[in-house]
């Protein structure tokens, strides 16, 4: 049966981001360095001494198999654009064999739940375009795209 609980444990949320981490250094090493438990659990623990950070591991039993690290963002109003708060999706992971066991959509639907508390009605998240598998999950679930961030490398 799989849980969710809310956690401040940095080192757990390290220990299960290896999977992300690995995979986007992978796909992007001159961006992303290579998986460093100690380096990683450090910013978790800075991350969530922040009160607009909230995390939750989902655990199978007593084996932890996925993550979640949500951001409460609230940019202030200027002559561009209104206030308005959103939560930001940061983090999302489940366990590779763990995956299509509905692990990832509980942990979607624990941030729908945190916005709702929150009187949110809006959450953003990103993924890399190189990353399909994350695309086609944030699609299937219910997520679109409303802005294109875009680069140029010139050397």
């Amino acid at each position: 049966m799989i849980t969710i609980a809310e956690t401040k444990d940095a080192g757990l949320l390290a220990l299960l981001n290896e999977e992300v981490q690995t995979l986007h250094h992978n796909m992007h090493p001159a961006i992303f360095k290579p998986f460093n438990r100690d380096e990683i659990a450090k910013a978790f623990s800075s991350q969530l001494s922040d009160p607009a950070c909230t995390a939750y591991i989902a655990s199978n039993g007593e084996t932890p198999v996925g993550y979640a690290v949500f951001l409460l963002k609230e940019p202030v109003e200027n002559p561009f654009k209104f206030k308005r708060r959103t939560l930001y999706i940061d983090q999302v992971g489940v366990l590779e064999n763990h995956r299509r066991a509905g692990v990832g959509r509980m942990l979607l639907s624990k941030a729908e739940q945190l916005a709702s508390e929150l009187s949110i009605s809006t959450i953003e998240l990103d993924h890399w375009t190189t990353n399909l598998n994350a695309a086609s999950f944030f699609e299937k679930s219910g997520y679109v795209a409303y802005r294109k961030f875009l680069s140029k490398n010139i050397e």
